[in-house]
């Protein structure tokens, strides 16, 4: 079975931001349309860890503040090293295409 992950990067809060969890919205919509023939893989990288030895065939990188884009690069760039394509996409990536698109393989 072919393996998905989508990987929604941390972002470092300020003192004053109060604590919440919520899924990202479009990483979960996306996770939903991915045929059932694939295995899908979620890591919210604001409650869990990128295990980054862990098989992968491509990587759905979404991204949604602006301060998640150091860390998107940096993500995107150990497993493209690796040899796993990354897909970029989120509200960051439109606002900010010209630059995610140095970094990744494709933007949808």
């Amino acid at each position: 079975m072919r393996t998905v992950t989508l990987v929604y990067p941390k972002w470092n809060k300020i003192p004053e931001q109060t604590e919440f969890h919520l899924p990202p919205h479009g990483p979960m919509c996306v996770a939903a349309s991915i045929p059932d023939r694939y295995e899908v893989q979620f890591v919210d990288e604001n409650v869990d860890q990128i295990d980054f030895s862990a098989s992968t065939d491509v990587v759905l990188l979404s991204m949604m503040l602006t301060c998640q884009l150091p860390r998107g690069r940096e993500i995107s760039s150990r497993y493209r090293e690796a040899g796993v394509p990354v897909l970029a996409g989120g509200i960051l990536t439109m606002l900010h295409a010209g630059e995610v698109e140095n970094f990744v393989d494709s933007i949808f």
